[in-house]
């Protein structure tokens, strides 16, 4: 559940860094998101070139980039830390 909610407030994020030109109340920190949303850029694709083998050991047919690269450890964590069904 926690994931969930922290999945949808990551979204809002995203949403958020291209309003913030055109919105007064995110217009004086529009260069601190970008910035923000920059970094978070380049850590998910770190993060992805460190999963990518196990994210191929997988067989869930996803697409992992798509998902590391939005939600980043929100999407590999939970996929990573379940049990394997025997």
């Amino acid at each position: 559940m926690l994931i969930k909610i922290l999945k949808v407030i990551t979204l809002a994020f995203y949403f958020s860094v291209p309003l913030s030109a055109h919105w007064s109340l995110l217009a004086p920190y529009q260069g601190f998101l970008a910035l923000l949303f920059l970094s978070l850029f380049v850590i998910h694709l770190i993060e992805y070139a460190l999963f990518r083998k196990r994210f191929q050991q997988l067989t869930d047919n996803q697409n992992h980039f798509m998902q590391t690269m939005i939600f980043g450890f929100l999407h590999w964590m939970p996929l990573f830390s379940e049990k394997p069904k025997t």
